[in-house]
Parts: structure tokens; C-alpha cells; sequence
């Protein structure tokens, strides 16, 4: 059965991307939430994300999902950046881990 891992990632210094987790851990889906009392902008994507670089920019409080190709080769939550527009911003997140079952 997969499990699930739920944290927050703040950005402390604005156009500095913070990675999600150093540990390689399998995901099969992620779910990303700006927190609602961000300032600014925040974008999730790659080690090259940033507000100029190819990137999602969420705006606070909105919602989405990314689903990995988990049968081919699970995706890596490792490999997951998130940058902002206003130091502090937070982004929180919901990473569906590949399991056994």
C-alpha cells in the first residue's frame, strides 16, 4: 500500500529555489498548495525553476496535482523545487509515495 508525505517548503529568500527533499523517495503523484497568507507568487518545478525560468506559478491558496508516470519509472520528490516572489513564502505539499500494493 503506498503511503503518503505531507510538509511545508518555505522559500526563506526570494529567488532562492529550496528543494523539496534531499532523500530520493519514489512518488507516483504530488498535490501543491501555496499557503493562503503568501505575498507573492510562488513557483514549483525543477532545479532551474524560477519566476523567469519554465516553472507552474501558483498564486496564494490555489491548487494543483502532477501526476508521475509511475509504471514506466517512479518520479523522485527529490527532484522538486519550489521559488517565490516575497522571502517567506510557503508552499505546501502531498506527495502520494509509491508503495508495494
Amino acid at each position: 500500500m503506498a503511503g503518503v508525505k505531507m510538509a511545508t517548503v518555505t522559500v526563506s529568500s526570494a529567488g532562492t529555489r529550496v528543494r523539496f527533499i534531499a532523500a530520493d523517495t519514489a512518488i507516483k503523484r504530488i498535490y501543491v498548495m501555496p499557503d493562503f497568507s503568501n505575498t507573492g507568487s510562488v513557483y514549483v518545478g525543477g532545479s532551474d525553476v524560477a519566476s523567469s525560468v519554465m516553472g507552474r506559478r501558483m498564486l496564494p491558496g490555489n491548487f494543483d496535482s502532477f501526476t508521475v508516470d509511475y509504471e514506466e519509472q517512479a518520479g523522485n520528490l527529490s527532484d522538486w523545487y519550489a521559488d517565490a516572489e516575497t522571502s517567506g513564502n510557503k508552499l505546501h505539499y502531498i506527495a502520494v509515495l509509491v508503495g508495494d500494493g
